[in-house]
């Protein structure tokens, strides 16, 4: 955080003088990535104007690589350690995609290998919503032109045995089928039948 604060105060020293300040990060500007968000919030409050313009994300790649629609399931997209710490409910009826696994279970933004002991401790949580023979996919968009995209396909009980990166992103396909909300369709007068 220290890093972030100090990019964050370098931007704003240059906003400050009166230059003309962009910054440039990888993937979305917005996603991930706190200092961008910072730098703006500081200097709107200190009266400057600031905005973000919209970048291509690892979202993005990730419908074009893995080739689904969102809309035909929906989509959840949960940071991992968020998943892990908080009480949220996964819609198994859609897709579920836990971003940066490889630190789930760290709030210290000083780890960054995958620790076997969280990661079970995810499979663990998992296993709410997920039968552990259920297929789900290791996903890394591709950084740079020589690279390979990676869209690996394990089970979910396997996951502590893989590989794991810091863009290593879990993409967890339906396991349940899409059921028709019968009161609320006869109230738009459809019918399923």
């Amino acid at each position: 955080m220290d890093t972030y604060n100090e990019m964050v105060e370098a931007m704003m020293q240059d906003v400050r003088a009166g230059k003309q300040v962009c910054g440039a990060f990888y993937g979305h500007a917005g996603i991930f990535s706190c200092v961008p968000h910072k730098t703006i919030m500081k200097a709107r409050e200190e009266g400057f104007n600031a905005y973000m313009e919209p970048g291509i994300s690892a979202e993005s790649c990730l419908y074009a690589d893995l080739g689904f629609d969102p809309a035909d399931y929906g989509v959840q997209s949960l940071e991992a350690t968020q998943f892990m710490m908080f009480n949220h409910e996964l819609n198994n009826r859609g897709y579920v995609l836990l971003w940066q696994i490889a630190i789930a279970g760290d709030y210290t933004a000083k780890v960054f290998t995958a620790d076997r002991a969280s990661i079970e401790i995810l499979v663990e949580h998992l296993s709410n919503w997920y039968p552990l023979e259920h297929e789900v996919i290791l996903y890394e968009a591709q950084f740079l032109p020589m690279d390979k995209v990676r869209k690996d396909k394990i089970l979910i009980k396997d996951l502590p045995d893989q590989a794991l990166n810091l863009h290593t992103t879990l993409v967890i396909p339906p396991v349940r089928e899409l059921e028709y909300n019968e009161s609320i369709l006869s109230k738009l007068g459809f019918t399923t039948g």
